[in-house]
């Protein structure tokens, strides 16, 4: 899956986060939450979101996000950018 990012000028430095909220495999736990790190990677959150992008004025960004979108499970799934 690639995702275009394009957002800003902001008038100071903002940190930018990435998440994905998707359905559970199982279908029996609650959406399940991933951010995307620096390195340009989906992880499952365990204790935080964190930044993907930090101390920008601007971004304007292809990123190949390392989630094949054939694995995801059928449902809602929810980009946010933030």
């Amino acid at each position: 899956m690639e995702l275009l990012v394009s957002i800003g000028k902001f008038k100071g430095a903002v940190d930018v986060y990435v998440s994905l909220y998707r359905p559970s495999f199982d279908g029996l736990t609650p959406m399940m939450l991933y951010n995307l790190t620096s390195a340009g990677v989906f992880e499952e959150v365990v204790d935080a979101v964190l930044p993907w992008k930090t101390n920008v004025t601007d971004v304007n960004e292809s990123i190949a996000a390392g989630l094949p979108a054939a694995g995801l499970p059928a449902g809602t799934h929810i980009l946010r950018v933030g």
